[in-house]
């Protein structure tokens, strides 16, 4: 039974990358935004374990990319650094706030799906570890 993989079902991430995160997002919170960052267990390969973060307005009820790109950018560079990938990219328009669009990765890395939309309703990023 040597050759079994042990599975951890109960550990979570590591406790410092989640007080690291929530640290680059306080700034986002302390200029009036909805920040919520949720780590979620999956049940397999289809579905990984991911960390989720949520970005949405309550006094900035719609925003521009660029208005959350700088800390946005340092999360994704965190976690790339602590070998975590983006799993995906959501978004919803002011138009359509219940709405959840999917964001190209490819475009995403260019910097390109902004300049097609121009307000933000909410932006929601998940990362999974490599």
């Amino acid at each position: 039974m040597k050759y079994l993989k042990k599975y951890k079902i109960f550990e979570s991430f590591n406790e410092d990358i989640i007080a690291e995160l929530n640290d680059i997002l306080l700034e986002l919170s302390d200029l009036g935004y909805f920040v919520d960052l949720t780590e979620i267990k999956g049940t397999g390969v289809l579905n990984p374990d991911k960390i989720r973060v949520f970005i949405g307005g309550i006094a900035k009820s719609n925003f521009a990319y660029d208005d959350v790109k700088e800390v946005f950018e340092r999360m994704t560079d965190y976690m790339e650094s602590e070998d975590f990938t983006i799993l995906n990219l959501f978004y919803s328009t002011p138009e359509d706030p219940a709405s959840h669009f999917m964001i190209n990765l490819n475009d995403y890395k260019k910097g390109i799906f902004n300049e097609r939309i121009q307000s933000f309703n909410h932006l929601q990023i998940s990362f999974t570890p490599n």
